[in-house]
């Protein structure tokens, strides 16, 4: 029952139950406090690479969610819902809307291209640049 749109310069917006809300997301700094999210590789093999990078990250934040679309997850940084996500193989179909609306909100997101998608951080201001190297084997 949620509605998200975003327009460039027009702020992200989230419309539930007939009320629309301005969506701002706040910056934090405390990586031990960060919930993240994540999604995981349909191939064997690249999912085998990247759990040991998981097994990493794990300790060093809150916890893991895996919600199950790229566009939730970066909309759940928007909302609060999350305090990051970040994922590889992703390709710009998945994501492009919902890092639209998250970036109009105020999120901040790195990308890198790689032989099978994309590698995808986007975060709250502050959480970015502390994500980025312990996430970036991803």
């Amino acid at each position: 029952n949620k509605i998200f749109y975003g327009s460039k310069g027009g702020g992200g917006w989230v419309e539930s139950n007939a009320i629309t809300t301005k969506l701002k997301v706040l910056p934090s700094s405390d990586l031990s406090q960060c919930l993240l999210a994540t999604g995981f590789a349909y191939q064997k093999a690249r999912r085998a690479q990247i759990a040991p990078v998981i097994a990493q990250v794990l300790p060093q934040v809150r916890d893991l969610r895996r919600m199950g679309a790229a566009s939730i997850d970066i909309v759940s940084v928007a909302t609060g819902g999350v305090d990051a996500y970040v994922e590889s193989g992703v390709r710009i179909w998945d994501y492009a809307a919902a890092l639209l609306i998250a970036t109009e909100a105020g999120a901040e997101f790195i990308h890198r291209e790689q032989p099978w998608g994309e590698w995808l951080l986007v975060a709250r201001p502050g959480l970015t640049e502390l994500l980025e190297p312990i996430t970036n084997q991803l």
